[in-house]
């Protein structure tokens, strides 16, 4: 092991390449601002947002979507300029994705994984997807992990269908990185990655929730948990984590568990630091928690997320609704000792919801809670009319006709005036084709509108 720590070291800290230096560059500056107090950091993101708000409006898109007084507003308080913005829907976006772009020499287009529906393509500067490789790297560092220790990714193939053999070497130098295939995840694939995280002592796994599932359970399966020391922790993202599989994780890779959070479109939002509070990167964007009318709502109180990004002149998106539900934390220092404020949980797609006989909605998050911590595998609660849900599971060792009952027990107070019923399957076929698994589907009209859609109509 320590030659190839050697030579991420030195490729990583000493190779002269565009790439491995941008990298290099904007991860020192990130790090300075994780040591930063809040007024400073204020600061910085109120001059970035300033300077994206000025940006924003040499696109059509955005000054469809502005007050006539906006730059007034903003030539006063860039932050009561940005709350007088409508929100972006998604769908806006991928209607007409040209009026939100700037032209700019150096661009990437980048493909969304599509988890809800048509994928959407968008333009990053080639310096940005520099700065989210950073990003990422800054939130191994938050977790104790050092520039050169291994690290293990259980991925899918992912969007770069240009990747070459050159850049696969490059990870493996520069990052101490290897790379396993979860697409599809085969025993035999579940086999090599049990092998290579016992062979390679001190690992930090990252890995998408449901891989890292898999894993855990053929781990288990076979009596052969790993021992303590083989990971330095695991980072799973892409899914909603919930405890009772947070607690499965934690026995079968015998190490702590962290999530993560982020989007192919943004990169990392927010990352799990070692006492389990969920950061924003609050230097590189700002991150809102907003109603169906687009006001902020006080922490504590669920909502649409929605995104300003602060380094992409490319695609300057602001207040850009990204499809989640989510809870912003209280503002209270974090004994990690980090200065962004914290999400208290992300709930969600904003279409994985159950919509009410009586008006409101059940959020998604609250199903795996109740159903995963019983013997199941895998789950997808369906709403097939206002009045009637019904749960498919995948049973696990253990499912007897009394678990059934209790889920019905647990579920009944949770969705008033819905008949529950509760079906087995040997599989389910609730995998998108990002690879993310879709847990809650409402059949009923009205919720086949996300919660963005419904604003926009609204607002109208």
């Amino acid at each position: 092991m320590l030659p190839y720590r050697l030579s991420s070291f030195f490729y990583f800290h000493l190779y002269p390449g565009r790439r491995i230096s941008a990298i290099r560059r904007h991860l020192r500056e990130q790090l300075r601002f994780d040591r930063a107090d809040p007024r400073m950091l204020n600061d910085l993101t109120t001059g970035k947002l300033a300077e994206t708000l000025e940006l924003a409006l040499q696109t059509p898109g955005f000054r469809r979507r502005i007050p006539a007084h906006f730059p007034r507003l903003l030539s006063r308080d860039p932050w009561r300029a940005l709350a007088a913005v409508r929100p972006l829907a998604r769908f806006e976006l991928k209607e007409n994705p040209s009026d939100h772009l700037l032209p700019h020499p150096d661009v990437v287009v980048v493909r969304s994984g599509g988890s809800l529906g048509v994928p959407l393509y968008l333009h990053h500067t080639r310096d940005f997807t520099y700065r989210l490789a950073a990003r990422r790297l800054r939130g191994f560092i938050w977790l104790g992990w050092r520039l050169s220790q291994p690290v293990v990714r259980l991925w899918g193939r992912g969007n770069h269908p240009h990747r070459s053999l050159h850049s696969g070497l490059r990870e493996r130098l520069s990052l101490n990185l290897i790379h396993l295939n979860s697409t599809p995840l085969t025993s035999e694939r579940l086999s090599l990655a049990s092998q290579i995280l016992r062979i390679r002592r001190g690992v930090l796994l990252e890995a998408f929730t449901n891989s890292a599932i898999a894993l855990a359970r053929f781990l288990l399966a076979e009596g052969t948990p790993l021992p303590p020391g083989c990971l330095r922790a695991v980072v799973v993202s892409g899914e909603t984590l919930f405890p009772p599989v947070r607690k499965m994780l934690r026995e079968a890779f015998s190490a702590p568990v962290y999530d993560r959070y982020g989007s192919s479109e943004t990169g990392l939002i927010a990352q799990e630091c070692p006492f389990h509070r969920l950061h924003l990167l609050s230097d590189q964007m700002v991150v809102e928690v907003l109603d169906r009318q687009g006001n902020p709502l006080p922490p504590g109180e669920e909502g649409q997320l929605a995104l300003t990004l602060l380094d992409n002149p490319a695609a300057p998106l602001v207040r850009y609704l990204i499809g989640d539900l989510g809870v912003m934390g209280e503002p209270a220092p974090c004994p990690c000792g980090l200065p962004h404020p914290c999400l208290e949980r992300v709930s969600g797609r904003d279409t994985d919801i159950i919509l009410l006989p009586a008006g409101g909605y059940v959020s998604g998050a609250v199903f795996g809670t109740q159903i995963m911590s019983l013997p199941v595998e895998n789950f997808l609660v369906e709403q097939t009319s206002p009045t009637r849900v019904r749960v498919s599971v995948v049973p696990s060792e253990g499912w007897t006709p009394a678990c059934r009952r209790e889920l019905i027990r647990r579920l009944t107070p949770i969705l008033p005036g819905i008949e529950v019923t509760v079906e087995t399957a040997s599989r389910l076929s609730n995998r998108l084709g990002s690879g993310k698994r879709r847990h809650v589907v409402s059949r009923v009209g009205g919720a086949k509108l996300s919660l963005a859609r419904v604003a926009r109509q609204a607002a109208g």
